[in-house]
């Protein structure tokens, strides 16, 4: 077995460990609930009003899985924080419709309208203010109403009227303490240790990526290249994995033991120190996937094993002279760059890291308990969070208003779903209510089951429950079910099979289906209602946004300073990337299919022109001297940029049709000789470029090294330029696959119409002279 074999049984065999551990706490947790529900004192029984929402916060808690101790700690906390947030308005809203609304219209509107003012004020709390605080607090509101009333709107008075939402919010902490002693006991399940197995697991990763590159570096043929490659990239795939999970523990970890007493060994490399040794390969996979020829030569005749494996202050590099020679010194400097990043790894594991928290590099972004991003806008009136306040009041409001009308004594259900699911922030609709719809089936229909065999045994149901927990706990990494989908699943059976005297199970279960669905019914409606804009659409706008973005990063190239419009750029892809995911889930109605594999493409060509200006920003410190050669490469790229902008801009291209004007030199509208057969540069003008670059370039190199004791002289300087001409080669090659793949993305959303970008600019030019 190679040991690219071994680190991916390596990696799938922890990932197993790791599921069965978390499904194995979490069940515990709910083994807690239902024997503090069940098998405790009468008198304290009679506190917990709800063992629906003990479940609930412990699955919220725990994700289903995947809680650490920190994650069990920042839990409880905020389960903590969302019933002192909900009980006070629940109660006050309780005493104001016993003493002011009619008992009538007690239960049938003045519930669902004061559940809807809470949810309001919940919603609109501090930006900064985590999701599992609101889903508890809203939880514990749609409950403690529900609850409150009889079927006629009767509600018992004075002390029992404020207990009722105390009653309810003690269930709410009895699910948070459960996981809380089960993540803690017999021993404590750290982030901290966690993130440092997967810094190890990642950095293995990138070693063993390493060396398939090189292999393909010099491979005597393209297909061992090929093969090579494809291996790193799977491997790539798995260091994703494990970076984001590192990325996702960092705000646990600041929970965990305090930072002073934390020993050396188990405080776990930043992720940005990771990052970094994952930028390097990603240079070395674009040099060999724009190398056409192997086996690898250079111009010079030197031997490939002698530049790889010999010091690089002791090796002399000829500056390229042609174009096919910078991806070769680019996979050098890459392989510096790599060499320079590990051997920095390297030296932190013997120090005392610093903490998250206290980093100071322009990557980091603070997270856990005391430090948080501010937000842009902390106004109370800021409008997205006033329009997210009033999406959340008015689908929770009339959840628990259609589920009590379907249900009076379960009417709950309803809104419970909604509530313990809140994403305030744009999300898949239909695919999250697709997933919540199949997960809440899935485990009523399993709840039903296990009642066939534990009816009248409740000590039997734990051990039920105990295999559907551990499954979930995969599901949840499924794409077919996902976090939502899992989620739902668990939660419906553990309703099912953890309770007493509520009928005949399919009975229960079925409506609890019924309920749930009316839930989702209602987020689809307000959704559609309150953000009509399509996926689809915002992908064609973020598109237009990206193109602006890469625009303005390359424009900075004049000041060489990139990094904050890189940053930038780098953001409103992974946006776009989010668009397009939703955009594909949405379901089409009477709109022509989402062409999703045009805006793929659109993203993989902005994603290669983002790791280009990346590596330029490594490279562009001193070069003033190339200023000339640079200010024609920019002006042309943006020139063809913005000309895309202007394009997809159009709104119709029937409007255009409509509005067509033709060319007329007298009348002064788009002189014929200003026609181009594409928007952006040629082959020609783009060869004409870099040979520019490349004899510039060639002239410093040999000036520089004239001068004995220059900084940045010797090969340093040879692998700078050779990196900044690879870069402008591939930002040049890209501007060109944008453009086709912006034309053939056009066409697809037009096929009745002929696509030509050229055509279609000069259009607007005409019509807008």
């Amino acid at each position: 077995m190679n040991t690219s074999t071994t680190t991916t049984s390596t990696f799938h065999r922890h990932q197993w460990r790791s599921v069965a551990s978390s499904a194995l706490r979490t069940a515990s947790a709910c083994v807690l609930i239902g024997c503090a529900t069940i098998y405790f004192p009468s008198a304290f029984r009679r506190q917990l009003s709800s063992p629906a929402l003990s479940y609930s916060t412990a699955i919220i808690i725990t994700g289903c899985g995947d809680a650490t101790l920190g994650d069990a700690v920042a839990g409880a906390v905020d389960a903590l924080l969302g019933v002192a947030q909900a009980t006070p308005p629940a109660a006050l809203g309780l005493f104001l419709i016993k003493r002011a609304v009619p008992r009538a219209l007690r239960a049938p509107l003045a519930a669902p309208l004061m559940v809807a003012v809470i949810a309001f004020l919940v919603a609109m709390g501090g930006s900064q203010t985590r999701p599992v605080v609101k889903r508890v607090a809203l939880g514990q509101t749609v409950i403690a109403y529900a609850t409150a009333f009889d079927r006629v709107g009767r509600v018992s008075g004075g002390a029992e009227l404020i207990m009722q939402p105390v009653r309810v919010g003690a269930s709410a902490l009895i699910g948070a303490t459960a996981v809380l002693i089960t993540h803690a006991l017999p021993y404590p399940r750290l982030a901290c240790r966690e993130a440092r197995k997967n810094s190890s697991q990642f950095t293995n990763i990138m070693m063993e990526k390493a060396r398939l590159l090189v292999k393909a570096f010099c491979a005597d043929n393209k297909d061992s290249a090929d093969a090579y490659i494809s291996q790193a990239r799977s491997l790539s795939c798995q260091g994703a994995k494990l970076l984001q999970h590192i990325k996702l523990k960092q705000a646990s970890i600041q929970w965990e033991t305090p930072k002073i007493i934390l020993p050396t060994n188990c405080r776990p490399l930043l992720p940005e120190r990771l990052q970094a040794l994952e930028t390097p390969l990603k240079g070395m996979e674009l040099s060999l996937i724009n190398t056409h020829s192997f086996p690898i030569k250079t111009s010079d005749h030197q031997n490939l094993n002698h530049l790889l494996n010999t010091p690089p202050e002791t090796v002399h590099l000829n500056f390229p002279t042609t174009r096919q020679d910078l991806p070769l010194l680019f996979f050098l400097f890459c392989m510096d760059l790599f060499k320079h990043a590990y051997t920095s790894l390297s030296a932190c594991t013997t120090e005392t890291r610093v903490a998250p928290s206290s980093a100071t590099d322009d990557n980091t972004t603070p997270v856990g308990p005391t430090k948080q991003k501010p937000a842009d806008n902390n106004h109370w009136f800021d409008k997205r969070r006033l329009t997210e306040a009033v999406w959340c009041a008015l689908t929770l409001g009339l959840a628990y208003f259609l589920g009590t009308i379907y249900s009076p004594g379960n009417g709950h259900w309803a809104g419970l779903i909604v509530a313990t699911g809140l994403t305030l922030g744009r999300e898949p609709t239909f695919k999250l209510a697709n997933l919540k719809a199949l997960g809440t089936a899935l485990g009523s229909i399993y709840g039903v089951f296990g009642l066939l065999i534990s009816e009248h045994l409740m000590e039997l149901r734990f051990l039920v429950l105990l295999p559907w927990i551990i499954f979930t706990g995969f599901l949840r990494k499924s794409r077919m079910y996902g976090q939502a989908g899992a989620t739902t699943a668990v939660v419906s059976a553990l309703i099912v099979l953890g309770r007493r005297n509520y009928g005949t199970p399919t009975k229960f279960a079925l409506m609890r289906v019924s309920e749930t669905f009316i839930g989702l019914f209602c987020s689809i409606l307000v959704d559609l209602v309150s953000r009509p804009t399509r996926a689809s659409t915002l992908a064609k706008k973020q598109v237009r946004k990206c193109l602006a973005s890469l625009r303005e990063c390359i424009g900075a190239i004049r000041s060489l300073d990139i990094r904050e419009q890189q940053k930038k750029l780098s953001r409103d892809i992974g946006q776009l990337c989010k668009f397009i995911e939703e955009a594909e889930a949405e379901p089409n109605f009477w709109f022509l299919p989402f062409p999703g594999a045009c805006y793929k493409k659109a993203l993989n060509s902005l994603s290669k022109a983002s790791e280009f200006l990346l590596f330029m920003t490594y490279v562009m410190k001193k070069e003033e001297f190339i200023s000339e050669v640079l200010e024609l490469f920019v002006e042309e790229v943006s020139l063809s940029l913005s000309r895309l902008e202007e394009v997809l801009k159009i709104k119709s291209l029937s409007m255009m049709d409509a509005n067509e004007v033709t060319s007329d030199i007298e009348s002064g509208k788009g002189s014929g000789k200003e026609r181009r057969q594409v928007l952006g540069m040629k082959e020609e003008e783009m060869e004409r470029i870099l040979d520019g670059f490349l004899e510039h370039c060639r002239e410093v190199t040999e000036r520089t090294e004239a001068n004995e004791g220059e900084e940045g002289s010797g090969r340093e300087m040879v692998l700078r330029l050779s990196t900044l001409g690879f870069c402008i080669h591939g930002l040049m090659r890209g501007t060109r696959e944008i453009e086709m793949g912006l034309q053939e993305l056009l066409q697809k959303e037009n096929p009745s119409s002929h696509i030509n970008l050229c055509e279609i600019y000069y259009k607007i030019r005409e019509v807008n002279v």
